[in-house]
């Protein structure tokens, strides 16, 4: 679960809690909103655990939306 709103343009999201997901993993990003056309998938470029138990992901490319 996210740890706050990734933004259209983001190329990171921090979460919640700690995952067990690697580099190079295809994760999808649900939408917000009642179109389902914008949840989006992003390979996992890196996984940043400097922050206890809130990891920060970075993304291959930019959110949409």
């Amino acid at each position: 679960m996210l740890e706050e709103t990734a933004e259209a343009g983001a190329n990171t999201i921090k979460l919640m809690q700690e995952v067990d997901w690697k580099a190079g993993e295809l994760i999808g990003i649900a939408t917000t909103d009642f179109n389902s056309r914008h949840a989006e998938k992003r390979t996992i470029v890196s996984i940043d655990n400097s922050v206890k138990d809130k990891p920060v992901i970075t993304l291959d490319k930019p959110l949409t939306y």
